[in-house]
C-alpha cells in the first residue's frame, strides 16, 4: 500500500513544527530529493523554513499529478521524539521518518521507524 516516508526538518532550535509525509516516495526517493533540494538551494540552507517551503515544491515539481502522493503533518513533540517507541507510533511504516538538517547537509533517518535506516543510510 505504498512506501511511506515522513521527513522531518531540524534546525538550529531542533525539530521544526512541520513534516512531509510521501505515500509513495520510499527511502530511495526521499534521498533523491533531499540531494536535489540541497544541491539547488545551497543559498538557503541556513534558513529551514524556507528550505522546507522549497522542498516541498521541488518534491511537486516530480508528483505534478498525483492528489494523494504527499502531505503536510505536524511533526512529533519533543517528547514523542525523544522516545523510540512513540517516533515508531508516529512513523506511517514502510520506509519511517527521516530528519533533514538543510544547514548541516545531512539526511538521517530514526532507528526503528522503517527500512530507512538500515537501506538508506546518511
Amino acid at each position: 500500500m505504498g512506501d511511506r516516508a515522513v521527513v522531518l526538518f531540524e534546525g538550529a532550535n531542533g525539530i521544526e513544527p512541520f513534516a512531509v509525509y510521501f505515500h509513495w516516495a520510499g527511502a530511495a526517493g526521499v534521498r533523491a530529493l533531499c540531494d536535489e533540494a540541497l544541491a539547488r538551494l545551497a543559498e538557503r540552507r541556513g534558513d529551514v523554513s524556507y528550505f522546507a517551503a522549497r522542498f516541498v515544491g521541488i518534491a511537486h515539481e516530480h508528483d505534478k499529478d498525483s492528489v494523494t502522493g504527499m502531505g503536510l503533518l505536524a511533526a512529533p513533540t519533543a517528547a514523542q521524539y525523544a522516545d523510540p517507541a512513540a517516533m515508531k507510533e508516529y512513523s506511517h511504516g514502510d520506509a519511517g521518518v527521516a530528519v533533514l538538517n538543510p544547514a548541516e547537509g545531512t539526511l538521517r533517518w530514526i532507528d526503528g521507524t522503517g527500512y530507512g535506516a538500515t537501506q538508506c543510510p546518511a
